[in-house]
């Protein structure tokens, strides 16, 4: 949420943002994520976004690890990769297409 308001704010466009998160909105929100997240989005998530009064996501796609070699992405392994490092060698459809065509099997 903060990020699309920010870039409605930064083109002078708040009727998008209210548009788009109010809660009888017909657009389609999905939700990709982690498996070690599940529990707060799936759960938590949504009664905030209840709660205040927001539509809630269409749908929740949750993935498994990433992994390198066979084992779970990690900072302290050295195996850790940024998207921004990423983008430095390769365009961000790539990225997108590994995510939902790898991950969501898991």
């Amino acid at each position: 949420m903060g990020s699309f308001k920010n870039l409605c704010d930064k083109r002078g466009d708040t009727t998008s943002f209210d548009e788009y998160w109010k809660k009888d909105s017909t657009a389609e929100l999905y939700h990709f994520i982690g498996k070690d997240i599940v529990y707060f989005h799936s759960l938590f998530w949504p009664a905030m976004l209840e709660g205040s009064n927001f539509r809630k996501p269409t749908n929740l796609f949750v993935h498994g690890y990433v992994t390198v070699n066979g084992a779970k992405m990690s900072k302290s392994r050295g195996t850790f990769i940024k998207a921004s490092t990423w983008l430095n060698h390769f365009d961000a459809d790539s990225l997108r297409y590994y995510y939902t065509a790898k991950l969501l099997r898991a």
